[in-house]
C-alpha cells in the first residue's frame, strides 16, 4: 500500500484510503494501442467466456482473503460495506432523478472502487459506467444503469446477509 494509516486506525479512514487507491489497483490491463482490435475490442467488454450473470455477485475468496480470513474482521467490513453502500446507492438514485451529473459521478466513482476492492465485481460495470456518464454531464440511459446497480446491490446484500445475521446473533449472545 502507498498510503499511511495513523492510530487509531478507524474503518472509515480505511475505507476512505482504499477507495483511493481501488480504482488504480483494480482496473483491468488494457492491451497496447497497437494490438489487433479484436484484442481491444474483448478487453473493453470483458472475459466472453464469463457471462456477468455466471459472475457471483459477491467473491467470497476475494473478500476473506481481503480481512485475513478474520470473521470479526469480515462482520466489520460486511457491515460497513453494507451500511455505507446502501445510502451511496440511494443518493446516487436522487442524484439520477434530479439530473446532478458531478453527484453522480463521485457517488458512482465511490461505490465502484469500494465494490471492486470487496470483489463485488458484477455491480462495478454499471457504476464505472454512471461515472463515466456523470463526468461528461450526458446521464443517457442512467434509469436503466441505476436499475441493474440496485439489482445487483440487491443480490449483494442477499449474499452478504448471513455474515450480518451471525453477527447480530453473536452480539445478542454475548449480552446473556
Amino acid at each position: 500500500m502507498d498510503d499511511y494509516l495513523s492510530k487509531p486506525v478507524r474503518p472509515e479512514d480505511v475505507r476512505a484510503v482504499v477507495e483511493r487507491w481501488a480504482s488504480t489497483a483494480a482496473l483491468p490491463k488494457m492491451p497496447e494501442a497497437n494490438a489487433p482490435a479484436a484484442t481491444i475490442i474483448a478487453a473493453a467488454a470483458g472475459d466472453a467466456d464469463s457471462p456477468a450473470d455466471e459472475i457471483p455477485p459477491v467473491d467470497m475468496e476475494r473478500l476473506i482473503d481481503f480481512t485475513d480470513g478474520n470473521q470479526d474482521n469480515l462482520r466489520e467490513l460486511v457491515t460497513l460495506y453494507i451500511n455505507q453502500t446502501s445510502e451511496q446507492v440511494e443518493q446516487l438514485g436522487v442524484a439520477v432523478q434530479t439530473n446532478q451529473t458531478m453527484e453522480v459521478r463521485r457517488l458512482a466513482h465511490s461505490c465502484a472502487g469500494a465494490s471492486a476492492t470487496c470483489g463485488m465485481a458484477r455491480i462495478v460495470a454499471p457504476l464505472r459506467e454512471l461515472e463515466m456518464q456523470g463526468n461528461d454531464g450526458k446521464l443517457t440511459g442512467a434509469d436503466a444503469l441505476m436499475k441493474k446497480v440496485i439489482h445487483e446491490f440487491g443480490l449483494i446484500r442477499k449474499c452478504l446477509e448471513p455474515y450480518t445475521i451471525r453477527s447480530t446473533s453473536l452480539a445478542s449472545h454475548s449480552s446473556k
